[in-house]
């Protein structure tokens, strides 16, 4: 009976554990590479990839299409905006800070001078010239319902120092132009707005 004793009460803590689910929680984050990650303690996640439950998901509002100015439009969340900053040509598309960093959208045309291949790499070449730690993490095509393009996902420091993602999408072709759109927000919030840059992006039209 001695013996019986501790085996069965250990059996015992062996089948509380399986029959709780909050003890046996797996938590699952997956890095720049690709690669997914799994873990019993949230703690362990690294910062830039951790979601928050408390953050709502952008867009929840309905889309609005707004005219940003030289014949361009874009269809945005309802929780964004469009308006004129000093340093840009057309309106810049924005939403309230997110992490400390006000994700936004911006377009900027370019004259046929050169070919598309050619203007993409000498795009390339001078972001990356212009912020510290640039790098690419992936590049892959993108279209609008009109138009062939590619989408590079990049990371950096920009100017004031913060770290921050960007996507920045390539269209050839548009009033005869090519066209860059550029998304941008802290690194921290990847999760929520990479499909809303990309819906944004992909709703681009011109008059």
């Amino acid at each position: 009976m001695e013996l019986i004793k501790p085996i069965c009460l250990f059996l015992f803590a062996i089948f509380t554990m399986s029959a709780n689910p909050a003890l046996a929680k797996t938590y699952k984050w997956v890095d720049e590479k690709g690669k997914a990650h799994f873990t019993d303690n949230p703690g362990n996640i690294p910062p830039q990839y951790r979601t928050s439950e408390k953050q709502p998901r952008a867009g929840k509002k309905a889309k609005i299409r707004v005219d940003i100015g030289r014949g361009y439009s874009f269809e945005i969340p309802g929780d964004w905006k469009a308006a004129k900053r000093s340093s840009l040509k057309n309106k810049l598309i924005f939403t309230k800070k997110r992490d400390g960093y006000e994700p936004h959208c911006s377009l900027h045309e370019y004259k046929f001078r050169r070919p598309f291949e050619e203007f993409k790499l000498n795009t390339k070449a001078s972001i990356k010239r212009a912020y510290t730690n640039y790098r690419i993490v992936s590049e892959t095509k993108f279209s609008t319902k009109s138009l062939k393009g590619l989408k590079i996902s990049e990371r950096f420091i920009d100017k004031v120092g913060e770290n921050a993602r960007r996507q920045t999408y390539f269209f050839h072709g548009l009033n005869k132009k090519n066209v860059v759109v550029v998304c941008q927000a802290a690194i921290e919030t990847r999760a929520a707005l990479d499909d809303i840059f990309d819906e944004i992006a992909a709703s681009l039209i011109s008059k």
